[in-house]
């Protein structure tokens, strides 16, 4: 998927779905058809870079989520300088004791209980920065159980 700096999608390609892994992995590894994926993904990549210029992300550390039955709010995620602190309706990123951001997130980075048909906690699921490029990815995730499963973890670009 790529998304601009206004957490706007771009484009979106899908290169190996979740359950391909069964049928492409053999034996003896990665088949054929799994390696000319994997070809078409790199390559996809190199066009992307040479058109969007892309940069590196730093992957931050998340502590896992607390039990259901205790609130953390907000979460948050560290590379050790910067701090990125996210709740249901906000977003908080900080360099050391300097707010860089806090800003109210937008109703559709949460999903609907009719997405699932229950109820899911959400959390801080990961986070990456590019902090030369001012740009943070966060990864809104969901608990769920046997009988509920969760919604589908959702990236969105932050920018300040």
């Amino acid at each position: 998927m790529v998304r601009d700096r206004t957490d706007r999608e771009l484009e979106r390609r899908v290169i190996l779905a979740p359950a391909d892994a069964e049928t492409l992995i053999g034996a003896d590894g990665p088949g054929p058809e799994l390696r000319e994926r994997i070809a078409a993904g790199d390559a996809l990549l190199r066009a992307l870079h040479a058109r969007h210029q892309l940069a590196p992300l730093t992957a931050m550390e998340v502590p896992p989520p607390a039990p259901r039955s205790v609130r953390h709010d907000p979460l948050t995620a560290t590379d050790g300088r910067h701090t990125v602190m996210w709740s249901p309706s906000r977003l908080v990123i900080m360099a050391g004791a300097s707010s860089l951001l806090d800003a109210a997130t937008p109703a559709s980075w949460l999903a609907t209980p009719e997405d699932s048909g229950c109820t899911n906690r959400a959390f801080l699921g990961a986070a990456a920065i590019a902090a030369a490029q001012r740009a943070v990815v966060a990864t809104i995730a969901y608990l769920g159980t046997d009988t509920c499963w969760e919604p589908d973890a959702q990236q969105h670009v932050v920018t300040w």
